[in-house]
């Protein structure tokens, strides 16, 4: 936001000025955690809250954005306030991006139809590669993004794990491997490798 307004005013300096314009844009801004409020995602609300001295106004459930109402026998969804211009999603954690696509993926097509201009938002603590590509390729966020990006070499079984390394050329990945396999196979687990087999510690 900062970027945008000095951009705006020829690279302004003036903090009278610039903190003035980023209120009018946090009045326009709701912070939502993507989720129920018993997971992770919506828990970090609060620190990112105080962390970032802004007031609790700013942050909604997911279900507060809208409204219904009945017209004509008809029921209506309509947008709760219609000046609010930025939905900011916060999660802790994208890893197959399965998760955040499903609870994303409609909702922000409805925010969409109801306000076109809106701008929405995904930014997680950590995310995969693939989960942030899939979040980007399978909504309509205008922005995803990650404090911490993991590549591959964070996979467990990775050709270039990062977790198991070899030593003594002695490759330790297909022992796991099995143990993992027997484990599952004895627990009755679809998923040996962790959710969506994405070999994450």
């Amino acid at each position: 936001i900062i970027e945008g307004i000095r951009n705006s005013s020829g690279g302004c300096f003036d903090k009278i000025m610039i903190e003035t314009q980023i209120n009018e844009k946090l009045d326009k801004t709701r912070f939502l955690g993507v989720g129920n409020p018993s997971e992770s995602g919506p828990h970090l609300l609060y620190l990112f809250r105080q962390e970032n001295n802004l007031f609790t106004s700013s942050f909604i459930s997911m279900d507060e954005a809208f409204y219904y109402e009945i017209l004509n026998g008809n029921g209506q969804v309509r947008l709760r306030n219609p000046n609010i211009e930025n939905y900011i999603f916060i999660d802790d954690f994208c890893g197959s991006g399965t998760q955040a696509k499903d609870r994303l993926k409609d909702y922000v097509e409805l925010l969409k139809h109801l306000k076109s201009d809106c701008r929405c938002c995904y930014y997680c603590l950590v995310g995969t590669l693939e989960g942030l590509e899939l979040v980007r390729t399978q909504t309509k966020l205008d922005f995803v993004e990650a404090v911490i990006e993991l590549d591959n070499s964070f996979k467990i079984f990775s050709d270039d794990s990062r977790i198991l390394i070899d030593e003594e050329d002695v490759d330790r990945k297909p022992t796991l491997k099995a143990i993992c396999d027997d484990f599952a196979q004895h627990f009755g687990i679809n998923a040996p490798y962790g959710f969506s087999d994405g070999e994450q510690l």
